[in-house]
């Protein structure tokens, strides 16, 4: 039985010349691929549109990423993906996830499992999910195909409480707990109805719109997978969705992008409420605190080993406006440099702490992300036994436990350990959301 996930009518698309059977596109500047067989091949020509319209706007911002579109026969044959050292990102878009596996076939399937298993990063939207997962459930039907990817557990959808993909337009813009928006097309999620709650990796948003926390985007390991489509293009076939909210979202896929692939292809910062804002109090829809360190240290409380340096405002490199937090503390003894900061959650649920980080740290040295509940500080991020020497800062958000909403206790902090002046941990744009 064939299954249609993502289907559009009346969207036109740019036409896009593919190689000729025998003949990869890849070169040696290439760095993304996008695979793009519509019709039969899988491909939703919506969905491709938008992934073209997602990249080229990318490109605007930083010229050295360059994608290319692979047809059916590029990926089942002609290209051998994991032998292409600059190549670090394979994308699957909505549309067919039926379709797509079974005109790539067991052959496509290898070529992509050996990209991944090589280091590279995959990136699969809606149908792309799904092609991901071992199997999965699809308006109440389970299906199982032979050549769907296997790296994920079942998952299942339409989620109907958002929108019913059977029931017209099929679509939904949504909310999600990074505090943004997007468009909703039949895509899958965990725990649900038929599915467990648990699932590998780590839920970089959840379905505010709903109750039960339900994973919208997940990052795990070289996974990049999304239910929303973060890439929608608006009045490309779809309403609902504004320019400012879609330049927003690309903002934010290209940066779980650059995590994932490992990448530092230029993004644009963020328009928060207010950049100059410590404690917001709830003063923007769904946040409940953003630091951009322009103020200074002053909503933080600071602690240090006695031979450290505290954390401080600094000007030097900030990620966006004019400072940000600096730990240079050049001291071993952990936590050797210490920031934190109350922020009650009470009668607010669904809490997510995102910031951006740059970390230039050996092995011995360590950064350290950590909310606390109440009783127990836990641990968001920490760099331990890892060497970083980051060119730009790296975005990172974290989807919080239910036992971090209706908190009045609720903190985060921030720990630095690094002995050498050399060494040190930047942070900027500390953002806690809620709904």
């Amino acid at each position: 039985m064939k299954l249609v996930l993502l289907v559009l009518a009346g969207v036109c698309l740019m036409s896009l010349a593919f190689a000729k059977g025998g003949t990869c596109p890849i070169n040696s500047s290439t760095n993304v691929v996008v695979y793009g067989q519509t019709g039969a091949g899988g491909v939703g020509a919506p969905s491709l549109s938008w992934m073209t319209h997602f990249f080229n706007w990318w490109k605007t911002q930083d010229s050295s990423l360059n994608y290319t579109v692979l047809s059916d026969t590029n990926v089942k044959s002609d290209c051998n993906l994991a032998g292409y050292p600059n190549l670090k990102l394979y994308v699957q878009p909505g549309g067919d996830a039926y379709s797509q596996q079974r005109t790539l076939g067991q052959a496509g399937k290898n070529n992509i499992l050996g990209f991944i298993d090589s280091g590279k990063a995959y990136f699969g939207v809606c149908a792309g999910f799904y092609y991901a997962a071992n199997d999965y459930y699809w308006q109440g039907s389970y299906y199982n195909w032979p050549n769907l990817l296997m790296r994920f557990p079942t998952v299942e959808g339409s989620i109907t409480d958002i929108a019913d993909y059977d029931v017209s337009p099929g679509y939904a813009m949504t909310s999600l707990s990074n505090g943004q928006n997007a468009i909703y097309y039949g895509g899958p999620t965990r725990g649900w109805r038929q599915t467990p709650a648990t699932f590998p990796g780590t839920a970089n948003a959840t379905f505010s719109a709903i109750p039960g926390q339900l994973p919208a985007v997940i990052m795990d390991g070289n996974m990049l997978l999304t239910s929303v489509h973060l890439e929608a293009f608006e009045n490309d076939g779809i309403s609902g969705l504004s320019t400012a909210q879609r330049v927003e979202n690309y903002k934010w896929l290209a940066n779980m992008i650059n995590t994932v692939a490992n990448t530092s292809f230029n993004v644009p910062p963020y328009t928060p409420p207010d950049n100059q804002s410590n404690q917001t109090n709830g003063s923007a829809p769904g946040q409940l605190f953003f630091d951009g360190f322009e103020n200074g240290m002053g909503a933080w409380t600071l602690s240090k080993q006695s031979n450290a340096n505290y954390w401080a405002a600094a000007t030097d490199t900030p990620y966006q406006g004019a400072y940000y937090a600096l730990g240079k503390p050049m001291s071993t003894t952990n936590p050797a440099t210490t920031m934190q900061v109350a922020i009650s959650t009470a009668n607010y649920s669904n809490v997510t702490v995102s910031y951006y980080r740059r970390l230039v740290l050996t092995a011995l040295n360590d950064f350290e992300a950590q909310w606390f509940d109440g009783t127990n500080w836990n641990v968001m991020e920490s760099s331990h036994g890892t060497v970083f020497n980051d060119a730009a800062y790296a975005y990172k958000q974290y989807v919080l436990p239910a036992s971090a909403g209706n908190n009045p206790a609720f903190m985060i902090r921030f720990q630095c350990t690094a002995s050498a002046v050399s060494k040190t941990c930047k942070l900027d744009n500390v953002n806690v959301t809620a709904s």
